[in-house]
């Protein structure tokens, strides 16, 4: 889960789409991380949800399963 504080009177569409592209990336890079030591593995079922957590908040989760190859 990432939060992430914006100002919807300074950001317009393009730099919208611009955070959340960051967020998503940021997000999917901490999941490799934190499955590194399971290595093979298959990650299936990632899920995002986004959410308005405040007037200047905005709330991403990524959830997924991760399936250990034998």
């Amino acid at each position: 889960m990432k939060r992430v504080e914006w100002d919807e009177d300074r950001m317009r569409d393009t730099r919208l789409n611009e955070l959340l592209s960051v967020v998503f990336k940021e997000l999917f890079a901490s999941l490799l991380f934190k499955i590194r030591s399971y290595a093979p593995c298959a990650i299936c079922g990632v899920k995002t949800r986004t959410s308005v957590a405040s007037e200047t908040m905005i709330e991403v989760v990524l959830i997924g399963m991760v399936l250990l190859e034998k």
